[in-house]
């Protein structure tokens, strides 16, 4: 074992209990301002688009994480932006 400074703490990437992808954890890492830009290779949901996650994310947080989607015109991925 090891005892670890705040910093130290915060540099370590966490999951917290219960099942979440790694994408939307990503999202939810995304400071208002930042981008993320997820390629379609990455993306293997087959019955659903990757706008599904952050409007899932909208909805349950009753509109206080809002994200902005738009699909690459090249059809390479899409580009998420945190609004709020």
């Amino acid at each position: 074992m090891k005892k670890l400074t705040k910093e130290e703490a915060e540099l370590i990437p966490t999951r917290g209990k219960g099942h979440s992808s790694n994408f939307r954890l990503a999202l939810l890492a995304l400071q208002p301002g930042e981008y993320l830009f997820l390629r379609s290779s990455e993306w293997r949901w087959k019955s659903k688009s990757a706008f599904a996650v952050p409007a899932e994310i909208k909805r349950t947080t009753h509109g206080r994480i809002r994200f902005d989607c738009q699909k690459a015109l090249d059809g390479s991925g899409w580009l998420i932006k945190r609004v709020k």
